[in-house]
């Protein structure tokens, strides 16, 4: 089997496609990273009111953050720390029907 071998000119056609090739590959992986940077946020749909609508899973805000919540049960008005809600109200899995946390609304910050 014989060596390919190329002239001057084909060296450099080779190098040049290599660095475009090289630059569409950089670009293509920034795409990526962009597209699972912006995957990777949470979506927040606001409701009239200021309420959160909350998807199962983990207490979406600090622990010491104000908030009211609205279960099966109708909307809790009064303000309450985020850590008096129990977990499994937050990740659906109340023992007691309707418990499960659906939206919630920010009444105050967390103070660092």
């Amino acid at each position: 089997m014989m060596p390919f071998v190329l002239g001057a000119s084909g060296i450099l056609l080779a190098f040049a496609a290599g660095v475009v090739c090289d630059r569409l590959l950089q670009r293509a992986v920034r795409r990526i990273a962009a597209k699972q940077s912006v995957a990777a946020k949470p979506r927040v749909r606001v409701l009239p009111g200021g309420w959160i609508r909350h998807v199962p899973g983990p207490c979406p805000v600090s622990a010491r953050t104000v908030i009211n919540t609205a279960d099966g049960h109708g909307l809790n008005e009064s303000p309450r720390f985020a850590s008096e809600t129990p977990p499994e109200w937050w990740e659906h899995r109340s023992a007691q029907f309707g418990r499960d946390v659906l939206a919630y609304r920010i009444v105050r910050e967390a103070q660092s």
